[in-house]
């Protein structure tokens, strides 16, 4: 629309409604001008000197193929040939009795198992000294928490 069509129709409208019209144009250009000033800050975010160009991954592509991770445990997978260090012959030995339930503090416990395991103790000689520990495996009868004997002198 040329400026010589918009004036003459100027002259047709009234002076309230050219001044209705600007008011809403002039609120209409605010409203604007305070999204582009949003839009801005939140530009600055993400493109600046600071910013590598890695942190920009929201802005790449994604892939046309949706891959699938599954979870899983670390470490070696199950049924593993082992390379432990093999067990010293000893016969040293300690029992690690379950006492009281770590979670609520009860004494009524029920073992449903035992787990072995050595621990080599160094003196100064640096001869090592072979301790077979076995722990019960305990189950609370009041809160079910199934748990491992503990005592001060042994790393679990």
């Amino acid at each position: 629309m040329s400026l010589i069509e918009i004036a003459g129709s100027l002259k047709e409208k009234s002076k309230e409604k050219i001044i209705e019209e600007f008011l809403e144009l002039y609120k209409e250009n605010e409203k604007i001008k305070k999204e582009k000033e949003a839009l801005e800050k939140e530009l600055r975010k993400y493109k600046n000197p600071n910013t590598p160009p890695s942190a920009n991954q929201h802005l790449k592509p994604a892939f046309s193929k949706a891959v699938e991770v599954k979870p899983h445990r670390r470490g070696a997978p199950a049924g593993h040939a082992g390379t432990n260090k093999p067990k010293i012959e000893t016969s040293n030995e300690r029992h690690i009795f379950g006492k009281e339930c770590p979670n609520c503090q009860s004494k009524s416990l029920e073992v449903i198992g035992q787990k072995v395991q050595q621990q080599e103790e160094i003196p100064p000689e640096i001869q090592p000294e072979a301790v077979n520990i076995t722990r019960d495996i305990c189950q609370c009868n009041k809160c079910n928490l199934k748990f491992l004997a503990r005592d001060n002198q042994t790393p679990l």
